[in-house]
């Protein structure tokens, strides 16, 4: 029997929050590139399926059914303030194998991240491998010249189930200080 004296009080309890399920600040998951590029702050609700060098994969499952699939691709360091026009934007994401865009798509500027990252979405209903498809992609850049594009795939009828999940999980986005990479 372990005593546990005096390193057990009510003020260790403190932090434990009310209630049945702890707030998400709390169960958050990070993932850290494995070139120091960026990190990634995300619920729980994804779940991290793959990860190499050129991208990151994340599915979010509802009771185990597919909602929505996110990849984060990092793509080469520019020069300072220089980012994809929407035009570049557009031709990035038309280019993804098996894609194919029913429509022209409208990029949208959202506001900037903490005063410091530009977004830009890109919404767009096509087929992927020739299944009809809804994309959300994300072109996030930094001052520094730093980007990735987020790609959201979903099917029609499970967009509203994807919510503002998506636009959450950019914002968990946070480009690491790499000063002296070379890149």
């Amino acid at each position: 029997v372990v005593e546990l004296g005096n390193r057990l009080h009510d003020f260790a309890l403190t932090a434990v929050p009310d209630g049945p399920v702890p707030p998400e600040s709390m169960t958050a998951l990070l993932y850290r590139d494995g070139k120091k590029r960026f990190e990634l702050v995300y619920a729980r609700e994804w779940q991290l399926v793959a990860h190499t060098d050129n991208f990151v994969v994340l599915r979010y499952l509802d009771r185990g059914d597919f909602v929505a699939q996110a990849t984060v691709t990092p793509l080469r360091r520019t020069a300072s303030d220089k980012t994809l026009s929407d035009e570049e934007f557009t031709e990035l994401v038309n280019a993804t194998p098996g894609w194919e865009p029913e429509e022209e798509a409208k990029v949208e500027e959202i506001t900037k991240l903490g005063g410091t990252y530009t977004i830009k979405r890109l919404a767009a209903q096509g087929k992927l491998d020739g299944l009809k498809t809804t994309q959300f992609c994300y072109l996030v850049s930094s001052p520094q010249g730093d980007q990735l594009v987020v790609s959201f795939t979903t099917t029609p009828a499970q967009v509203g189930a994807l919510d503002t999940r998506d636009l959450a999980l950019v914002r968990g986005i946070t480009f690491l200080n790499r000063v002296g990479s070379g890149e």
